[in-house]
């Protein structure tokens, strides 16, 4: 049972992980894709994307927006090559969350003095960019808790998380070059909010700007979703169950550790009428709890003899009877709990149980009655001699009539 429930929460968040992926490939490919350059690591490995030392030089008092390092790259995609720019630069946030490191109280990062890797590209139709942090400046004290100096961290090449943000104009000029409806009506609003604030970029254009991405994120994950359906038959989802308070997508996350509130509820936008559909009407669990009355009924009938002198009192026969009842009515409660896969599961096992209880009682009541007719024939067959022999019995009637005449 446990095997079960585990493996159909994995297969029902691993298909909501491969929706996320298609969310994202649909995304991303309106983005800069680069190479992500890193710092070189002590006791690590250099790669090919290692920046050579001798090429990253910390200025000594870095100001906000000084270039650290930078590099040129031309990629090609789909036959189209364009240019990539990587510029490291050095930048002061201003929010920065300056915290003790639990790990080692003397050494205390300062978040807001880091080198971001800013990565540009001139692809056609791209208005994604991203950045991500090279490495942060952290703060050592002396034995009497006085700033001793700064030194810079780097960032291992695995920890790498790309930060991506629009280009306004790059967007704005790709959806005057679409043609969808979509895009057309973003581009209105767009327009819309832009004369009211005099032409400022407020928060509510970057809301307009990450909607449309969120439109055509979950057309992709839905088209996903309708391709790879997990259903059987009337049953629109296994790994739920087959009941009409379930739904084939889950109406909040079905693991927050996997896939956030807020993520799932953008994944998701385009799929509120499976929310809402019936997973299932019940046919399973009444199948099942049906399948296992009958496999309990024909094997208790099966041994009946056996369960009536199992004790002396017959308590076995009463225990089988009870069992006749407990069994389904345990299976029917775990089939509501349950996915319908485990429901299925349950009325196979009961439907080869039968037909083999079945089989063996039909193929050993042959046997058993052949060995009855063998070991009958072998006790009356000395009575029945005269048939082997050819014999005819005597008719004492007949003689007694002849000798009278």
């Amino acid at each position: 049972f446990q095997g079960f429930n585990s493996y159909s929460r994995y297969a029902n968040v691993k298909q909501f992980v491969d929706m996320t992926e298609s969310f994202n490939e649909a995304v991303l490919g309106h983005g800069t894709d680069g190479n992500d350059w890193h710092l070189h690591i002590e006791g690590d490995e250099d790669d090919e994307f290692t920046i050579p030392a001798a090429e990253f030089t910390l200025p000594a008092n870095p100001a906000d927006g000084d270039l650290v390092w930078q590099k040129e790259e031309t990629k090609e995609e789909n036959g189209v090559s364009y240019p990539v720019s990587y510029r490291a630069v050095y930048r002061i946030v201003e929010d920065g969350q300056a915290q003790e490191d639990e790990e080692n109280e003397e050494a205390a990062p300062a978040a807001d003095e880091t080198v971001r890797m800013e990565v540009t590209s001139q692809k056609p139709g791209a208005f994604l960019h991203y950045t991500y942090l090279l490495g942060a400046y952290t703060y050592s004290e002396d034995e009497e808790g006085g700033a001793a100096g700064k030194v810079f961290t780097p960032v291992a090449s695995e920890e790498i998380r790309r930060d991506y943000y629009i280009v306004f104009d790059a967007f704005k000029a790709y959806l005057e070059g679409e043609e969808s409806e979509l895009a057309s009506s973003t581009l209105t609003a767009i327009g819309t909010k832009l004369s009211e604030s005099g032409n400022v970029i407020t928060q509510d254009v970057k809301d307009l700007c990450t909607g449309y991405l969120d439109e055509i994120g979950a057309d992709a994950a839905r088209e996903y979703y309708m391709g790879h359906k997990m259903g059987f038959l009337w049953i629109k989802n296994v790994w739920e169950s087959d009941a009409t308070y379930r739904h084939p997508v889950p109406t909040s996350t079905p693991d927050a550790d996997a896939i956030s509130g807020d993520n799932y509820a953008r994944l998701t936008m385009k799929l509120e009428d499976q929310k809402s559909a019936y997973n299932g009407y019940y046919i399973l669990i009444i199948l099942s709890i049906g399948m296992m009355i009958l496999s309990q009924f024909i094997t208790m009938r099966s041994q009946k003899e056996a369960n009536k002198y199992q004790t002396v009192d017959g308590q076995g026969a009463k225990t089988q009877k009870f069992m006749l009842f407990l069994m389904p009515l345990i299976f029917g409660i775990f089939a509501f709990m349950y996915s319908a896969a485990f429901s299925i599961y349950m009325i196979v096992s009961s439907f080869l149980s039968l037909v083999v209880t079945l089989l063996c009682n039909l193929i050993l009541g042959r046997i058993f009655k052949k060995k009855e007719d063998a070991a009958i024939q072998e006790r009356y067959g000395q009575r029945l001699a005269w048939k082997e022999e050819g014999k005819k019995p005597q008719q004492k009637g007949k003689d007694k009539t002849k000798s009278r005449k």
